[in-house]
């Protein structure tokens, strides 16, 4: 079953009038979104350290407590049974959420942060929507033609293990879409984007009032490619996919520095996910909408 053309067509024209618009306001010698400065966070090193390893430790002992209270048992090849998968991954959102809450209650508690300082601000809610949509109609077609070439050329059919998944459980595919298009982006962005690069952007501007750090490159660049190649890292199960996804975070952390504001990379991050998730959804069910 394929994608109907039509969002197709309707989302490559708008995709084009905001790469229109972006290279008017270059020429303009504007930046395609104004910079919105802040004072440094106010969490360090140690904080980033402890909060990185609660992640994955909060991950471990969520699935170990539903395959404890569910009895599910892995299958000779190790595998957990796909009726208690879905759950799992519920699950596994649910402790990460919990996590993300958390984090920024010891913050605010621990270290004096603001809601400002964790990227959260209702006053710029209507302006980081809109960054966010335009960046997403800017990013889209570059990543999944550069993801469509890795495809072929690396000969890779890989899936997601949440869109192996949702082919294997059709039933329970809005819950897999909850989490891949809201909880993933969500928590992904604050620990990539709010904690680690704005830690990073504090270092470096503390190494900056000492001496000059990477002259050549712009303020803020530094942060934002070793929080990129990182994000890249933790997706390296999913080849070929780190390698659009580093050039889709060098997006998102562009987007966060400019505005220091989660939402408006929170946006390109769902939109992604809502459009892989969408054509999962028209394979599964299009048969039947189409009344074939």
């Amino acid at each position: 079953m394929t994608t109907p053309d039509g969002p197709i067509w309707a989302l490559l024209l708008a995709a084009a009038a905001s790469w229109a618009w972006a290279a008017w306001q270059v020429r303009q010698g504007r930046p395609p979104l104004a910079y919105a400065g802040r004072r440094p966070v106010p969490w360090g090193g140690r904080d980033v350290a402890i909060i990185f390893a609660s992640l994955p430790l909060a991950m471990s002992l969520s699935q170990t407590l539903l395959i404890h209270l569910y009895g599910a048992k892995p299958a000779a090849d190790g595998k957990i049974p796909d009726e208690v998968l879905a759950t799992m991954f519920a699950g596994v959102s649910i402790s990460e959420l919990c996590t993300m809450v958390l984090v920024i209650g010891l913050l605010i508690w621990r270290r004096g942060a603001s809601w400002a300082d964790l990227g959260f601000s209702v006053r710029h809610f209507g302006r980081d929507l809109a960054a966010g949509l335009i960046g997403f109609l800017l990013i889209i077609a570059p990543i999944m033609l550069l993801y469509a070439i890795l495809i072929r050329l690396f000969k890779s059919d890989e899936l997601h293990p949440l869109i192996e998944l949702a082919r294997r459980q059709p039933s329970q595919i809005w819950l897999i879409g909850f989490c891949a298009v809201l909880v993933a982006p969500l928590v992904e962005e604050f620990f990539f984007r709010v904690i680690l690069q704005g830690w990073l952007e504090r270092r470096e501007r503390s190494i900056a009032r000492e001496s000059r750090l990477l002259p050549a490159l712009p303020t803020g660049m530094v942060p934002i490619l070793i929080s990129s190649l990182l994000f890249a890292a933790v997706h390296a199960g999913q080849w070929p996919a780190p390698v659009p996804l580093f050039f889709l975070a060098l997006v998102l952390g562009y987007l966060y520095h400019q505005t220091h504001r989660l939402l408006p990379s929170l946006v390109v991050h769902a939109l992604l996910n809502g459009c892989t998730f969408l054509n999962l959804w028209w394979m599964i069910h299009g048969d039947a909408v189409a009344g074939k």
